[in-house]
């Protein structure tokens, strides 16, 4: 697994390099990413990684968590879930004791400002 990550990540970085290698003497880039959790080739940005998350989805991901650690209802177990946002898009992973949790886990991230859909993957396990 990790020769094909590493595999992936030397081949965006070759691609990277060839473009600012073939950059004209006189063209000039309109926008310059410093984080280096992307790259330009030609008019479109790809991301290094699939798993790398916009600061909005960071931001989504820590509100949902602090809205599930906040309900004084939920079992500890519910509070662990894995959250995870992309695009508005919140996944919600791990165990929980009941369906009624799991309803309540998904009611709490629902109510959070931005999300837009919710995937519940949350298994019962009592």
């Amino acid at each position: 697994m990790r020769t094909i990550l590493l595999g992936v990540l030397c081949v965006c970085c070759c691609a990277c390099a060839r473009t600012s290698d073939n950059k004209s003497p006189g063209s000039t880039s309109s926008s310059t990413n410093t984080s280096g959790s992307a790259h330009q080739l030609g008019n479109s940005v790809h991301a290094a990684s699939p798993t790398l998350s916009t600061d909005a989805d960071a931001k989504l991901t820590q509100t949902v968590r602090r809205a599930l650690s906040d309900d004084s209802t939920l079992s500890s177990a519910a509070k662990d879930a894995t959250v995870a946002a992309r695009d508005g898009v919140v996944t919600l992973t791990g165990a929980v004791p009941s369906q009624a949790e799991k309803e309540r886990v998904e009611k709490d991230a629902t109510n959070v400002a931005g999300v837009q859909r919710i995937d519940n993957q949350l298994t019962v396990k009592p």
